[in-house]
C-alpha cells in the first residue's frame, strides 16, 4: 500500500511538473512568436516610410514634368510651324509620362507596406490622381496640358503627395509615441 501511494505521488509530481515545463514552454513560443510579429511590423513600418520618401522625392520631379510639357505645349501652339516645336513637346510629354508612371508604380508599392486605412486611402488618392493626369495628357484630343496644370490638377496632386506626407507623419509619431504605463487606481 504505501509503495502505490509512493509510487501515486511520483506520478502527480512527474504530471504537474510536465504540465508546467509545458505551459513554460508555450509561453516562451508565444513570446518568441510575438517578438517576431513586432520586428516584422516595424520592419513593414520603416520600409513603407522609405517608399512614402521616395515618393515625396519624385514630387518635385513630377510637377516639374507637368510644367516643362505645359511650358512646351504653349511654345507649340505659338509657332505651329516650326517643327522643333513640336519635337519639343513629344519629348516633354514622354518624359512627363515615364515620371507619372514612376510615382504611380511608388504609389502602388507603398501601399502594400501597411495595413492603415488612412495610409491607404491617402495612396490610393495620390494615384487616381497621377492617373488622371497621365491619362489626360495622353488622350490629347483637344486638352491641353497647360489647362491640365493650370486647372487646379497640378493643385490637387500637390495637396494629394501633402496629405500622404501628413498621414506617414500622423502614423510614425504614434509608432513612436511612448506607451505609459496605466494609473495605479488603488489608493
Amino acid at each position: 500500500m504505501g509503495t502505490a501511494l509512493l509510487f501515486t505521488g511520483s506520478l502527480v509530481v512527474m504530471w504537474r511538473t510536465n504540465a508546467a515545463a509545458a505551459d513554460r514552454q508555450m509561453r516562451d513560443l508565444d513570446a518568441a512568436r510575438t517578438a517576431r510579429s513586432e520586428e516584422r511590423s516595424v520592419a513593414r513600418a520603416n520600409q513603407f516610410r522609405d517608399e512614402v520618401a521616395s515618393i515625396v522625392v519624385e514630387q518635385k520631379a513630377l510637377e516639374e514634368a507637368q510644367l516643362r510639357a505645359a511650358l512646351a505645349s504653349r511654345l507649340k501652339q505659338i509657332d505651329l510651324d516650326e517643327p522643333q516645336r513640336g519635337l519639343e513637346f513629344i519629348e516633354a510629354r514622354q518624359a512627363t509620362l515615364v515620371i507619372f508612371n514612376h510615382v504611380e508604380q511608388l504609389v502602388i508599392r507603398a501601399a502594400l507596406f501597411t495595413n492603415e486605412l488612412k495610409a491607404i486611402a491617402a495612396l490610393a488618392d495620390l494615384r487616381v490622381l497621377v492617373h488622371r493626369s497621365k491619362d489626360l495628357l495622353t488622350v490629347q484630343d483637344g486638352v491641353d496640358p497647360v489647362d491640365v496644370v493650370t486647372s487646379g490638377l497640378g493643385d490637387e496632386t500637390r495637396e494629394a503627395f501633402d496629405h500622404v506626407q501628413a498621414v506617414t507623419r500622423e502614423l510614425s509619431t504614434a509608432d513612436t509615441a511612448p506607451v505609459r504605463p496605466p494609473a495605479n487606481t488603488d489608493h
